[in-house]
């Protein structure tokens, strides 16, 4: 679905010596050396998958990247569903965003994609790239 939805079937066939696209599960995937960016979705649903919710796997995340690599996620937005009726969405992603902070080290950074204020969100681990360059 990521390499439909971002059209990243056009960069690989682009930059095809240069540039691997796993989808799949990147805790179970061997790739030498880490993986430099993995782009993960929050979401099954429209609510927040339970495992992502928990600092481990957050820690086994980082530990499949290489030096310097990024995790960029669909962090959602307004309409993120609880799995249970007696907690909100909102409450939850921002517990899930704390997990995440934990592991980062104040090196995630939240971006708003929508024009309405958390109408889409993703995060981003690492220094935010220098605009000016």
């Amino acid at each position: 679905m990521a390499r439909e939805f971002f059209s990243l079937y056009k960069l690989e066939k682009q930059h095809k010596h240069r540039l691997y696209i796993n989808v799949g599960d990147a805790l179970k995937a061997d790739v030498k050396g880490g993986f430099t960016g993995l782009l993960i979705d929050l979401f099954s649903e429209g609510r927040v998958i339970p495992e992502l919710q928990e600092r481990e796997t957050w820690e086994n995340l980082k530990l499949v990247l290489r030096n310097r690599g990024r995790i960029m996620i669909n962090y959602g937005g307004k309409f993120v569903e609880p799995e249970d009726s007696s907690r909100d969405g909102h409450s939850i992603m921002m517990e899930t965003l704390k997990v995440m902070e934990s592991v980062f080290l104040g090196q995630v950074h939240i971006l708003q994609l929508g024009y309405a204020k958390e109408e889409s969100c993703i995060a981003l681990t690492g220094p935010l790239p220098d605009r000016e360059a």
